[in-house]
């Protein structure tokens, strides 16, 4: 019997690059900037900021949460 050939949209390479950019490069860059702005008193709207990092890091997580588990 032949294997049925699976679909991928991401090579494993660029999927595991941007599932640690989800999961580590951006809340970093979210603490880096609210730390930063109290420090430096800049003035930036940091809950607006902080909130808009968490609902794209939220959105993107679901997002490869939906695919690996389509994927299995």
């Amino acid at each position: 019997m032949a294997s049925k050939k699976e679909f991928k949209l991401l090579p494993k390479f660029w999927y595991e690059l941007l599932r640690w950019v989800v999961s580590i490069v951006l809340p970093a860059i979210a603490t880096l900037i609210a730390a930063l702005n109290a420090t430096w008193n800049w003035g930036w709207p940091i809950e607006a900021i902080l909130a808009t990092f968490s609902a794209v890091e939220t959105f993107l997580g679901a997002v490869f949460l939906g695919a690996k588990i389509a994927s299995k």
